[in-house]
């Protein structure tokens, strides 16, 4: 079986820091069994399953041993996911859950440099991430 995975981080200012979740774009849902496997072999503390259903999602999370009814970290890598690598022209996602709907707009970004907040274009964003992990990382 192959399907995407992406593993992001919310509340997150650096690298390696923020509280990480997996997140798994589907078609479909898969068997509760398949998912609760999933998320025990990804071992964080949630991996979220998205489903899009009429130009918004529907989500449920799983922590490795149970699912559970709403997720707040979870939620946001979702967002994050959906809007800076699944569908970069929105400016904001709706996902239904068992707890009901749950709405989260793009975030705005602040410049350390500035302290100004804008609307970044996520894709540079995503590149001004990849190199501040490169010169962490010192490669």
């Amino acid at each position: 079986m192959r399907f995407r995975l992406f593993q992001a981080s919310a509340f997150a200012t650096s690298v390696f820091s923020g509280n990480p979740a997996a997140v798994v774009p589907l078609d479909c849902f898969l068997a509760d069994g398949v998912l609760q496997s999933i998320a025990r072999e990804n071992n964080l503390a949630e991996t979220a399953f998205l489903v899009p259903e009429g130009g918004e999602y529907r989500v449920r999370w799983f922590t490795p041993t149970t699912e559970v009814p709403l997720c707040g970290h979870a939620t946001l890598a979702s967002a994050a996911v959906v809007m800076e690598r699944l569908e970069p022209h929105r400016d904001r996602v709706i996902f239904h859950s068992a707890s009901g709907p749950l709405t989260r707009p793009r975030a705005k970004y602040k410049n350390p440099a500035t302290e100004k907040t804008s609307e970044t274009d996520p894709r540079e964003a995503a590149k001004s991430r990849c190199n501040d992990a490169m010169k962490a990382l010192n490669v």
